[in-house]
């Protein structure tokens, strides 16, 4: 897995272009102790396509309360 933040949000946002949601969120969730914020955003919206509502505003807590 690579550090290089633009490259991982190209491929998250790549996989949500191709409606592979479960994986854009699985790489998301990969990479939440790096980029926290990224990756609370990144799983709180592929959560709520996805049909996750309570899920997603999960993701959202956690993401303020890592800052």
């Amino acid at each position: 897995m690579t550090d290089d933040l633009a490259a991982i949000a190209e491929r998250v946002f790549e996989l949500y272009q191709q409606e592979r949601y479960e994986e854009a969120l699985d790489l998301s969730r990969s990479v939440e102790e790096r980029f926290p914020a990224n990756a609370a955003y990144w799983n709180a919206c592929l959560l709520s396509v996805t049909g996750h509502a309570e899920g997603a505003l999960q993701a959202l807590e956690r993401g303020l309360e890592r800052g």
